[in-house]
């Protein structure tokens, strides 16, 4: 019986694990899409035109990938990392029997 508490307890903690991993990376995309959205806003509200429309334009595209890489790189450690702790999950589980 102990084993199987212990079995589920270390489960319960690593899925809490992964969905607070996959929450937080949601609230970062969440805050990259607010600022893309809000940037958005107040370049419409600046009505440039000609080249100073293209130059912002140009900023803003650089800013919402430059921004948008350290959560894209986030969110892929943290797959790659359940991923590779499920395979060794499933190696030592084939081990033992």
């Amino acid at each position: 019986m102990n084993e199987v508490a212990t079995e589920t307890k270390m489960r319960f903690t690593t899925i809490t694990k992964w969905i607070l991993s996959g929450f937080i990376d949601s609230i970062f995309l969440v805050f990259w899409v607010l600022i893309q959205w809000g940037t958005q806003r107040v370049l419409e509200n600046l009505r440039l035109v000609g080249i100073d429309r293209v130059v912002f334009y140009v900023f803003q595209v650089l800013f919402a990938l430059s921004t948008l890489a350290p959560v894209i790189i986030f969110m892929y450690s943290d797959i790659a990392t359940m991923i590779i702790r499920a395979k060794i999950q499933i190696k030592n589980e084939k081990k033992r029997k």
